[in-house]
């Protein structure tokens, strides 16, 4: 997939159901990469998709105008926390993989997030090795591992805590 067949834009509250479709998808095809289930999420109300993408810088690739990829900024509204932002919620779709959406979403959220915030810090899960291959090329260092982080059914998966800093103190 080229640059030139998909548009990146931040996300409205108008775009919820979009979102909301590619969110079940993800968590759906790749339970151990997220913190979130299918259940926790399928009957969540509209109007609190809505808040989240209000609430959150949450970035979207589109491909002839369908939501095919999402990365997520949440800034604590806490003043000794504001100075760091948290990456969350990353996906593309398997249709759109291969191409360059992953790193153009990851760009916007980063050019955004330059103007806010000092540092940003995401998890990973340990499995998903493209997805940390993926923040090692764009500069999230590892700082720890959270043992036990999530249970999915009957197995533990351990996170990795990773931190960018965008600015020196």
């Amino acid at each position: 997939m080229s640059p030139k067949t998909y548009v990146i834009r931040r996300l409205t509250p108008g775009d919820a159901d979009a979102y909301q479709a590619l969110r079940l998808e993800a968590l759906g095809r790749h339970p151990d990469y997220f913190g979130a289930a299918v259940e926790d999420e399928q009957h969540r109300p509209r109007t609190v998709v809505e808040g989240i993408l209000a609430d959150n810088a949450v970035f979207g690739g589109f491909v002839d105008g369908r939501l095919q990829g999402v990365v997520a900024l949440a800034i604590p509204p806490l003043l000794k926390l504001a100075h760091k932002g948290h990456l969350w919620g990353m996906y593309v779709a398997q249709s759109a993989r291969g191409g360059s959406m992953a790193d153009a979403l990851m760009q916007a959220l980063l050019d955004h997030a330059r103007a806010q915030v000092e540092q940003i810090t995401l998890h990973v899960d340990m499995p998903n090795t493209r997805a940390r291959r993926f923040y090692d090329r764009w500069g999230f260092d590892a700082y720890g591992v959270e043992p036990r982080a999530m249970k999915v059914g009957d197995s533990y998966v351990d996170t990795e805590l990773r931190l960018k800093l965008l600015s020196q103190p």
